[in-house]
């Protein structure tokens, strides 16, 4: 049976394979890390129960409280979820994540560049992932929440022109499931007015631990609901939890 991710991700980050690729570069983790010294930051392995009751050993890239992975890639620019000059833009973000020792909400992942008395772009919190543009900049309209302390597989999936029908979307899935959506219009950016969006992902706090299983950035891609499902079964970490969740997922499609 066939289990793999969706292929042409221009960013992916596998905790599995201890690799991070993009754009087709390989980079060594001690190459992005802000301090690579750091001995609770590395590859390493968390003991986790799969859907039969097993102890499994997961691979994990752990960031730890005070240091930060810096993903060296420009998440949005001006042509993001828009189409300009025949180059398409939609996007499809994965963070497959664990947030834990939480002591504070500062965010855990970030994507942004101020605009106005906001921002535009991504951020996670310790337990919310927020997607802003110019026209959505409202946190409490744009977000999703997830539980701490628990594996998360946020999709964030913007969208130009659905379905061939004219309407622009922003969904935001957890677990394969679409959690959140919002329409955004043609005139509408996710970078600032007159300004860049930030040109890495800055992943990291100084009041959490993060765990990373995986991250895969499709740009000019729109995955649909059953390729980021398919993903979502791909990074479970036995056979026996993708073979539980295929029904699950097929009864969905």
């Amino acid at each position: 049976e066939n289990f793999a991710p969706t292929k042409g991700a221009n960013v992916i980050v596998s905790a599995e394979k201890r690799s991070v690729s993009i754009d087709g570069t390989e980079y060594q983790l001690e190459d992005l890390l802000q301090d690579a010294n750091d001995t609770n930051t590395g590859w390493f392995s968390n003991l986790e129960t799969d859907t039969t009751g097993a102890q499994v050993n997961v691979p994990v890239l752990s960031i730890g409280a005070g240091n930060r992975f810096v993903l060296p890639y420009e998440l949005f620019d001006s042509n993001t979820g828009q189409n300009e000059n025949g180059v398409e833009g939609s996007i499809t973000i994965e963070f497959d994540i664990k947030s834990k020792n939480i002591v504070g909400d500062a965010p855990i992942i970030d994507a942004s560049a101020p605009f106005s008395s906001a921002y535009t772009g991504l951020r996670f919190y310790p337990t919310r992932a927020v997607c802003l543009s110019r026209n959505n900049y409202t946190e409490d309209i744009s977000d999703v929440h997830f539980q701490e302390e628990v594996r998360e597989h946020i999709a964030i999936n913007i969208i130009r022109n659905l379905r061939g029908e004219g309407m622009n979307l922003v969904r935001i899935y957890v677990n394969g499931k679409s959690n959140r959506s919002f329409i955004y219009t043609d005139e509408d950016r996710f970078v600032p007015i007159g300004a860049d969006g930030a040109k890495s992902i800055t992943i990291g706090s100084d009041e959490a631990d993060i765990d990373i299983y995986g991250i895969r950035i499709y740009k000019g891609q729109q995955l649909g609901s059953t390729q980021i499902q398919n993903d979502y079964m791909a990074g479970m970490p036995t056979i026996e939890d993708k073979k539980a969740y295929r029904p699950y997922r097929d009864r969905k499609s």
